[in-house]
């Protein structure tokens, strides 16, 4: 963990314009006590360090792992400072089981706590509609000074514990729509923490292929061993729904149409 905090440290300082932090991503664990893979939260560590070395006022973080990120979602659950949008697997099918997108904060953290639960098999089309309907709203009203995004390959279709459907080119998407969000918001400071995934030979081409697309590299993908990949626009009308649904909650705090 003390690699990402460093890390995070210099993009902040504003030595970096982005950076990557290898491992990490803890976000199960809670306040006092270690939970599902996870013996400490490192995201709220390096959210507190960045908040009182840097006096930062406002980060963004996001969860797209395929678990909801219980741990760190109750940690900021009352924290205006943090917008925390979490996007994951319908909680209803896979563990913790929280995540619903009732669950929007307390307090004066009400509304700043967002999670996009994710009809099972979902695939491309649909992080993309999230990302212009929801992630690129929200992020250009609260203005965050930093953004940690965390996650890593379990939410693809052949990950051995879940069950969403993201392809090794729909990660690499996912990585350039974090990098744009960035760039377009806090002059590209942004940190990744990898974490996640049990299928152990897409791993390493997921991770990859993240990392690819936040850093704008051109890197051959073509490895992977993806044998008949869900459409990529699996589950999309029933994203939308899910989409429809949250606005009408969050319209409340945020300017979303």
């Amino acid at each position: 963990m003390g690699l990402s905090v460093e890390t995070a440290e210099l993009v902040a300082a504003g030595k970096f314009s982005k950076a990557i932090g290898i491992g990490g991503g803890l976000h199960h664990a809670k306040p006092s006590f270690g939970e599902g893979f996870c013996f400490y939260n490192d995201i709220a560590v390096c959210v507190e360090v960045l908040k009182k070395k840097y006096n930062l006022k406002r980060i963004l973080v996001l969860d797209t792992d395929a678990h909801a990120g219980n741990g760190t979602g109750e940690i900021f659950y009352e924290d205006p400072s943090v917008l925390f949008v979490d996007i994951h697997q319908d909680p209803r099918t896979v563990y913790p089981g929280t995540g619903f997108i009732q669950e929007i904060g307390k307090d004066k953290g009400e509304g700043f706590t967002v999670n996009i639960p994710l009809p099972p098999g979902t695939a491309c089309d649909a992080y993309q509609y999230i990302f212009d309907e929801i992630v690129f709203p929200l992020t250009r009203e609260f203005e965050p000074e930093l953004i940690i995004r965390y996650g890593g390959s379990d939410p693809h279709y052949l990950d051995d514990l879940t069950v969403l459907g993201l392809t090794i080119s729909g990660f690499k998407m996912l990585g350039s729509l974090v990098r744009e969000v960035a760039q377009k918001v806090c002059e590209g400071k942004c940190i990744d923490f990898l974490t996640s995934g049990y299928n152990l030979e897409i791993l390493p081409f997921a991770w990859t292929a993240l990392i690819s697309g936040f850093l704008n590299l051109e890197i051959d993908l073509s490895g992977a061993n993806e044998k008949a990949p869900p459409p990529r626009d699996y589950q999309l009308q029933e994203t939308k729904e899910v989409v429809t649904q949250l606005k009408k909650i969050l319209c409340k705090y945020w300017s979303l149409k």
